[in-house]
């Protein structure tokens, strides 16, 4: 029972075979690399592939999956799914029974439609091998569970070292799925809305549901880190998250949705987008295996705690789009393997830790749309392979750092709508600043300086009741050097205005992956919208033909689909309301993305519809007219 991952070769990166006929059972063979047979290459043989799943594997020029030359392997329970290229046979007479192999429908005792999902809880693309990540475990719904053949099986456990057989009949691939647990139940409860209010207030009953886990008899773990999962689980109101499969049900930590084991540690934990409420907990430093923590696009208040900081083994810390507040912990800046951290779109306060400098790893920075202040370290130069640099939307004040020219590598550049000093005197930062790029803003578009704080107890976005406000559209022309500037026209308003209402969701709306080959979708959530209304896409200005609704939760998905031959560059995409009964003012969200000849063809995320296209003849940053919507207080 073997993992077979993240490898390079020039044949059968995964496994390669010559001249024998081996087994391979309960077995794993996904983010492999190589010329041909990227997860498996047989040679002149016999070999037997029994519960082996085969993804996310990538071969140059043939079986991405398996390469089979002047061979006869038998495949039994197995899954060959989601590589470049599935299978290539030169000579070769590969034999199917109760398996699964995308595109093609074999006959045979058991074999599946080629056009069969399996439902892994985090496959990887193809494009991204080698690589060590990926979770192929099934989801609950999974239909390739409960459908193979038991007189194949020959152990008594899976890769996992759970049972092989569970409920009765075996599953295809290398994990045994081991529990059916209810879906999550959401009970939203709508509260009163004032009229001429948009933006909608809900409340979640928290749900209390009996643990079953125990940290001290599971093995699956150490103590600590299954402790960690479930203080997680119950501070943020677990039972009520969208995906919670196996959550304190069972013993199986990683077969939890969103968990991802290696070597017996939890190594990485997805819940982005899952509606977790409430706080992170301080237990999550036990995790100090960790590589990835996703939990951006939740609704997350409280501060970011400082045992975070334990994590060393972090590439990826992902908090944006929550409703985190107080400062960024110093505590962040021993995370030196980071490759990504984003704290965007929250409330975080106080200054940028000069700390974030020790991050050297770092080739994505986005602290943008906070209230930080104070100034930026010039640490920050010292960030050599920093790609994107995102600090626009905040308070900060005082004179850009002549140590960010250091920082050569940066394609996208966003430092507006802070308190910046423009006057900048030094040449090489000057000519840094000016410099075209992928994208970025106006960096000479700053605020007059801000007032002062309101007092703790004032909610600061909250628009009184009854007081003229403005209602403002922004039109921003972007260069052919990508160059964003804007000019407002203003048209007054005289209905009442939102509030903020304790409880409230604030309307966002997030990108799962932001930067993607042409060619690639990009998947969308947007949350806090009013239930059961209609919103127009629009991608740089341009209204797209297809109309989405939000669901009774408030919810929006949709995936945007781009064309092969589009042009590179910075795609802002913006859902605006279609103007109905009892909606009074226009709700209008925005996010971006970027198409990039250098970075990885995206698939749509699971669970999403299929996608909208999105017409080449849009252009990106290139003299494209885009309405950017902000409200202005008198």
């Amino acid at each position: 029972q073997r993992h077979h991952l993240g490898n390079r070769a020039e044949r059968g990166s995964g496994v390669f075979t010559d001249d024998g006929s081996p087994s391979f059972t309960n077995v794993i063979m996904s983010g492999n690399r190589a010329e041909s047979g990227g997860g498996a290459y047989t040679s002149r043989g016999s070999p037997s592939f029994i519960n082996v799943s085969i993804s996310g594997n990538y071969a140059d020029e043939g079986g991405g999956g398996v390469y089979n030359f002047e061979s006869s392997p038998s495949f039994t329970n197995t899954i060959i799914w989601g590589n470049n290229t599935q299978v290539f046979n030169e000579d070769s007479t590969p034999t199917y029974a109760y398996s699964l192999v995308q595109g093609a429908t074999f006959a045979g005792t058991g074999n599946l439609a080629g056009d069969t999902n399996p439902l892994f809880i985090d496959p990887q693309l193809p494009a991204n091998a080698p690589t060590f990540d990926g979770n192929y475990r099934l989801q609950n719904t999974s239909p390739v569970r409960d459908v193979g053949s038991n007189a194949a099986n020959t152990t008594a456990t899976d890769l996992d070292d759970n049972p092989r057989i569970f409920n009765g009949v075996i599953d295809l691939g290398a994990y045994e799925f081991q529990s059916l647990l209810p879906t999550p139940t959401h009970t939203p409860t709508a509260s009163p809305t004032p009229t001429g209010t948009a933006t909608p207030t809900a409340t979640r009953t928290p749900t209390t549901v009996p643990i079953s886990t125990n940290c001290t008899t599971q093995t699956a773990v150490p103590q600590a880190e299954c402790e960690a999962l479930l203080a997680l689980y119950t501070a943020t109101d677990g039972p009520n998250w969208e995906f919670n499969d196996g959550w304190a049900q069972n013993n199986m930590l990683c077969s939890w949705y969103g968990v991802t084991c290696t070597g017996g540690r939890v190594t990485a934990l997805a819940l982005f987008a899952n509606q977790l409420t409430g706080s992170i907990p301080p237990a999550l430093g036990s995790l100090t295996a960790l590589t990835s923590l996703a939990l951006n696009d939740n609704q997350l208040t409280g501060s970011i705690p400082p045992a975070l900081g334990s994590l060393t083994n972090l590439t990826e810390l992902n908090l944006a789009s929550n409703q985190l507040t107080d400062s960024i912990p110093p505590a962040l800046g021993t995370l030196t393997n980071l490759t990504e951290l984003s704290l965007a779109n929250n409330q975080l306060t106080g200054s940028i830790p000069p700390e974030l400098g020790n991050l050297t790893n770092l080739t994505r920075l986005d602290l943008s749309v906070n209230q930080l202040s104070g100034s930026i370290p010039p640490e920050l130069g010292n960030l050599a392979n920093l790609r994107d640099l995102s600090l626009s939307i905040n308070q900060l004040r005082g004179d850009i750092p002549p140590t960010l020219a250091n920082l050569s590598a940066v394609v996208l550049l966003f430092l507006s709508k802070n308190e910046l000093n423009i006057n900048v005197t030094d040449g090489a930062l000057l000519l840094w600043l000016d410099q075209p790029r992928i994208a970025n803003d106006n960096w000479r578009d700053q605020r007059e300086p801000s007032p002062p704080t309101p007092t703790p107890t004032e909610d600061i976005y909250a628009l009184p009741t009854n007081t003229p406000t403005h209602t403002a559209t922004a039109t921003a022309t972007l260069t052919p050097t990508a160059t964003l500037t804007a000019t407002a026209t203003t048209t007054a308003t005289p209905s009442p205005t939102p509030t903020a209402t304790a409880g409230t969701i604030q309307p966002q709306l997030s990108v799962a992956t932001e930067r993607g080959a042409p060619g690639s979708a990009f998947s969308f959530t947007a949350i806090g919208l009013p239930a059961a209304t209609s919103f127009t896409i629009l991608v740089n200005g341009t209204p797209l033909a297809v109309q989405v609704r939000s669901d009774s939760n408030g919810q929006v998905r949709f995936v945007l689909g781009t064309a092969p031959q589009a042009r590179t560059g910075v795609y802002i995409v913006i859902l605006r309301s279609i103007p109905a009964i009892g909606l009074h003012n226009e709700i209008t969200v925005q996010s971006r993305y970027v198409l990039d000849s250098a970075a990885p063809l995206l698939e749509p995320e699971d669970g999403f519809p299929a996608p909208i296209s999105v017409p080449d003849s849009i252009a990106p940053a290139d003299t494209v007219r885009v309405y950017l919507p902000f409200v202005v207080r008198q």
